[in-house]
């Protein structure tokens, strides 16, 4: 067994397997940078859906309201069409 070259392999592979965990922390720390924009991005989704699901609610009121005015409109234009003349 040459020692020398034995030495040789393990420092090779040890250099090898330095650069490849170096690119892998550089790669988890690019995993966990997009993870948190991606975050912020779904929180900010969040309260864009919360802010529209109010404005659909109050919406949903005014047509509402707007409804019941209407159908009292059509009572008030109803009885009129329907009164006798005299």
């Amino acid at each position: 067994m040459d020692v020398q070259k034995t030495m040789e392999f393990i420092l090779k592979q040890q250099a090898a397997s330095t650069v490849m965990i170096n690119r892998l922390v550089e790669a988890q720390y690019n995993t966990e940078q997009n993870v948190n924009r991606l975050a912020e991005s779904q929180a900010e989704s969040d309260a864009r859906l919360d802010r529209l699901d109010e404005v659909v609610k109050k919406t949903s009121q005014v047509v509402e309201h707007m409804g019941e005015k209407v159908d009292a409109l059509v009572a008030v234009v109803d009885s009129l069409v329907r009164r006798p003349n005299g």
